[in-house]
């Protein structure tokens, strides 16, 4: 284990993904069809050493050697609903053979594909775990259309967290998934709970906005901003330490490796107080869970 400032605080990662062993191996390639994923993943030039992380081996050696006590895990969403299902159970998988250690999200399959709201009761009935991860730009859907309502309504009431993946506002609203429609759904649905990585596309800021304020109280935003860390600080100013989490995004993160960024955030200066919110505090408090 590497040397953490900050040691006494109980770290976890609110955003880590994880694929089936197999996906993870020299000779896997998704199909055709499976073209993001492809491109942005698995014909990158450091798909090898970001694939070695990406198993729960590799995971559970990073978390070791950062000093990281548990992580939020996750697939990511493809178009085949089969593998969708097969990564959900990969992910419950590693959950139920570490339970003390991580909690696991299921993605959601294409909601043109499949009814979402049966799918969020298998992820959540079949496959046990607490909350759903999408990406709608990779799937070609936009996360504040009225088709996903009911599926939103699902999640609240079963207490399942929310994962949308949300860009940053300079990019262009087409191809992408602009910070508004993570607003539009949050003020449609105050009673979901919400886990915002990439600080919900720097929506976090506007907590220093009084008319928004109330409005992003049922978000939770994870600081997976790995060049651009020192906005981190300015979430905690606009939202406060109680609604900002430590993440990475590993293993598809720059540098592949969990313990830079967590060095960064133990190095802001925050209180101790405030960095046992962030560090780890919150995610648990979030989830409703106790280790």
């Amino acid at each position: 284990m590497i040397s953490i400032p900050g040691s006494g605080i109980r770290w976890i990662d609110a955003e880590v993904h994880l694929f089936p062993a197999e996906w993870c191996t020299e000779s896997w390639q998704p199909p055709h069809e499976e073209r993001v994923l492809r491109r942005t993943i698995y014909e990158h030039p450091d798909r090898e050493v970001a694939l070695a992380g990406a198993d729960i081996n590799g995971l559970i050696a990073e978390m070791d050697r950062a000093g990281i006590h548990g992580s939020v895990i996750m697939g990511l969403p493809w178009l085949s609903p089969r593998l969708c299902d097969e990564n959900n159970a990969a992910i419950a998988e590693a959950v139920k053979q570490h339970p003390d250690r991580l909690i696991g999200l299921g993605v959601l399959p294409p909601p043109d594909r499949v009814d979402p709201v049966h799918a969020v009761r298998t992820i959540h009935e079949e496959h046990g775990l607490s909350g759903v991860k999408v990406i709608p730009a990779w799937q070609d859907w936009r996360l504040d259309t009225s088709s996903m309502d009911d599926a939103y309504r699902e999640m609240a009431e079963r207490g399942l967290v929310l994962m949308p993946h949300t860009d940053h506002p300079y990019l262009p609203d087409e191809g992408f998934d602009a910070p508004h429609r993570l607003l539009n759904v949050a003020r449609r649905f105050p009673d979901l709970k919400i886990a915002a990585p990439h600080l919900g596309g720097m929506l976090a800021g506007y907590g220093l906005y009084e008319p928004l304020r109330e409005e992003l109280n049922n978000i939770l935003f994870i600081g997976t901003v790995p060049k651009t860390m020192p906005m981190i600080r300015w979430a905690v100013e606009a939202v406060g330490a109680g609604q900002v989490a430590f993440g990475t995004d590993f293993p598809f993160n720059p540098t592949h490796e969990q313990s830079s960024m967590l060095e960064t955030v133990a190095a802001m200066g925050f209180s101790d107080a405030d960095l046992k919110r962030i560090a780890g505090q919150n995610v648990l408090d979030f989830y409703g869970v106790e280790w």
